[in-house]
């Protein structure tokens, strides 16, 4: 255990102990603390670079998914288009996929998203992403599977600092597929 590295993180100290952290620890983090701050004292008793990058070599550490850019989030015309089983494709039983997907997301816009977005409360995010996942479960379209990960990533990693931004591009998902709603 010699060789495990100690980062002591604390509320309660003094000039003293702050001063003396050297002599039992590798690291010292006052609190509050938030995750870049933590994730940069790792990197640096770790000897890693500060280049994000660089996390992904060593999955020990972990990471944070930053909240995909909204040009992820919106459907590509070959998405609603693509025939491979994965999409939803104009034929007559995507077009019913597809319309069943939107119907869903709406119930989960009104029924979840509203709630997740207005308390931000853990258990009405939490419930958010159960019901993300259950859509995604049931419709393998790539912006909402991408964005269900990242939401999901961002609250087991207890990301605060970026789950209400991503929260709020629930709203992008919804209206790119509106947008490419077919005239029924």
């Amino acid at each position: 255990t010699a060789n495990i590295p100690i980062i002591v993180i604390t509320a309660s100290s003094t000039p003293h102990d702050e001063g003396d952290w050297p002599r039992w620890s590798e690291g010292f983090i006052r609190k509050p603390v938030n995750q870049q701050q933590l994730t940069a004292e790792v990197r640096r008793v770790m000897g890693f670079s500060s280049d994000p990058s660089l996390a992904l070599e060593n999955p020990s550490i972990g990471t944070v998914l930053s909240p995909p850019p909204a040009s992820e989030l919106t459907p590509k015309s070959e998405d609603l288009t693509d025939s491979s089983p994965h999409s939803l494709a104009t034929s007559e039983v995507a077009f019913t996929e597809f319309s069943a997907l939107l119907t869903e997301l709406r119930q989960v816009s009104d029924d979840r998203w509203d709630l997740a977005r207005q308390t931000l409360t853990l258990e009405a995010v939490e419930t958010f992403v159960e019901a993300l996942h259950t859509l995604v479960e049931t419709y393998p379209y790539p912006p909402l599977q991408h964005y269900y990960h990242t939401l999901s990533q961002q609250l087991d990693d207890f990301a605060w600092e970026q789950i209400p931004a991503t929260i709020e591009q629930f709203a992008e998902i919804l209206a790119g597929l509106e947008q490419h709603e077919p005239l029924s």
